[in-house]
Order: C-alpha cells, then structure tokens, then sequence
C-alpha cells in the first residue's frame, strides 16, 4: 500500500509540473543583431605610397594622413550582408624630388574620396568585409622656384580592400579597414620641363566609427 501510494504521489508531481510552469511567462529569445540599415559615421588614418614625375622618370616614397567622412547602406540576408558605402577624406601627402627641380618639385595630394560595393559575413555583432569601386583624388606640381606652378587637377582611379566591423551598441560600431587604391597620368604642370603626376599608388589604414540607423 506504501509503495503504491508513493507512486501515485510521484505521478502527481510529475503531471503538475507543465501545469505550474504554465502560469509563468516564457522568456524571450535573445534579440539577434542586424547590419540593414543607414549610417554615417567619421574616420582617420594614415596612407603611404608612391608618385612618378616622369620627365625623367623620378619615382617617390609619399606618405601622409587623412581624416574625413562616411556614409552608406546595408543589407543583410542570413550571415551575408551587401552594401554601398561613400566616403570623403581631406588629406596631407606630398613628396619632393630634386632630379630636375634644383628648388624641388613637389607633388601635393589634399582629397581621398571613393564609392564602393561592400559584401561581408556577420557573425553576431562582427562584420567582415571585401570592399572595391571608384575613387577620387586631387593633386597639384609645384615648385620651391615658383617657375613650375601646376593648378589643381581632380582625377579618378579605382579602389579594392577589406576591413572589420564591430558594434558597440544598437547603433554605435567601430572599423578597422584597408584600402589600396591607384590614379594614373593627371595634374599637369606646363614648364620648360613639362611634368605630371602618374603610377600613383597608395595604402590606406584607416579606422573609424559609425553611427547606425537599423535596430536589433
């Protein structure tokens, strides 16, 4: 009789558990982090690289800093997430050569823009992205003599890198990127010697934050 009256108490208490846990509410799932959306957000870095003023051929180490302005849009499918992204940067690079200029001639860069296609993986509150597209630059030849004085001459070329995203909050993330980028023959400077800029090839590190329109 005990043990059958044990048993029955057993099956009771295992029948009424669902019941009682019932009365409680169930606790939601984690939100999952989303990348969709608008943002703008700041960055700075520093770029080196190389310049030619080839009459003669006169390659030079360049290097120098920026700082500037992003802005662009996500999409974001499963892990996978596609995007456009602008940006513009005011920098300070220059370089000098005396081969043919007894006063130096001076090549001078003061804006990096681009816009490009982004297409990354998510895991979570990580991004890692591929990046490339079209890119501007502006650079005038001058030099120390004042005889050589180049105006300011605007060209594309094109961009490719890749970087990290991370979110900070719902809407504040950091990155870290890199970029390559490349102009040809522009910024010519008429002078007895005439001279121009080409082969100019920069690396780009940069980092920055983003201020994010989307939501959890």
């Amino acid at each position: 009789m005990k043990k059958l009256l044990l048993a029955a108490g057993v099956a009771f208490a295992l029948l009424s558990a669902p019941l009682r846990a019932a009365d409680y509410p169930l606790k939601a799932p984690p939100a999952l982090f989303n990348w969709t959306g608008f943002y703008v957000g700041a960055n700075g870095g520093g770029l080196w690289g190389t310049t030619d003023q080839p009459e003669p051929d006169v390659f030079m180490n360049i290097r120098g800093s920026m700082a500037g302005g992003t802005a662009g849009y996500n999409w974001q499918a499963g892990n996978w997430v596609l995007g456009v992204e602008g940006d513009f940067d005011w920098a300070h690079m220059q370089a000098t050569q005396f081969v043919t200029c007894g006063s130096g001639c001076t090549t001078k860069f003061d804006e990096f823009g681009s816009a490009r296609a982004r297409l990354g993986y998510a895991n979570g509150m990580y991004l890692l992205y591929a990046t490339g597209g079209a890119a501007f630059t502006r650079a005038r030849i001058f030099s120390g003599s004042g005889v050589i004085n180049g105006p300011w001459d605007t060209t594309t070329g094109w961009t490719v890198g890749g970087g990290l995203e991370g979110a900070l909050s719902r809407n504040w993330s950091w990155k870290i990127e890199y970029l390559f980028a490349r102009f040809d023959h522009f910024a010519d400077a008429p002078a007895a010697i005439p001279t121009f800029a080409s082969q100019n090839k920069f690396d780009i590190v940069r980092a920055g934050v983003n201020y994010r329109f989307g939501s959890w």
